[in-house]
């Protein structure tokens, strides 16, 4: 039986550095932020669709990382029971310059008129919080992304996992925590540390 994985995270949170990670595992197969994007209000069709495409994969581990699923995690888990969620946990003011500095010109979460910020097809996949300034928008959406996460642990509690993003990416203990989290044993793991894709991430 297929092990399915989904990771999350606000973004800006190393989840590009977790799908290499993922990806060095013997027999695993796993996207970041496969195409289609899903809208942060719910489409049931489009995530049944995209998992029916990450199942078809021949690797025994399969997943793909975006903070977009946090909206589905009820769904998954409800459907596909037996799925493990890791959410990568990144300091919120880091988060909040690293995203300023990758959005220049855009604004995701906050509605507008396409004058002052630029519309993408990225817009869809955030919240939106009315009367807030970018920068307030953006720790809201942080503040909101993690509480909600901290909720579904209590309901699931084995089933999704919250991680500091250094920990877990940069130390053995982490990787090796999160790895026997998917059902990864020690003896059977790939430990690649300081792994440090979408750099972006890490550079103020």
């Amino acid at each position: 039986m297929k092990k399915l994985v989904f990771g999350i995270g606000t973004g800006r949170c190393g989840t590009v550095s977790l799908c290499e990670l993922l990806n060095n595992q013997k027999d695993s197969n796993f996207t970041h932020e496969e195409k289609p994007v899903l809208p942060w209000i719910r489409s049931i069709r489009d995530l049944d669709d995209k998992i029916k495409r990450i199942l078809s994969r021949k690797e025994h581990y399969v997943g793909d990382i975006a903070f977009y699923y946090l909206p589905y995690i009820e769904y998954i888990l409800a459907n596909y029971p037996q799925t493990k969620i890791i959410c990568l946990k990144r300091d919120r003011q880091e988060v909040v310059k690293s995203y300023l500095k990758k959005t220049r010109g855009r604004n995701h979460w906050v509605n507008h008129n396409g004058f002052i910020w630029s519309h993408c097809e990225w817009d869809k996949c955030y919240p939106t919080y009315n009367n807030f300034l970018k920068r307030n928008a953006i720790k809201k959406y942080w503040e909101k992304y993690y509480s909600r996460v901290e909720e579904l642990i209590l309901k699931y509690p084995r089933s999704i996992m919250i991680i500091d993003m250094y920990y877990a990416l940069n130390t053995e203990d982490g990787i090796l925590e999160m790895l026997n989290f998917i059902g990864i044993e020690e003896n059977n793991s790939i430990i690649k540390k300081d792994i440090k894709k979408n750099e972006l991430s890490y550079k103020f």
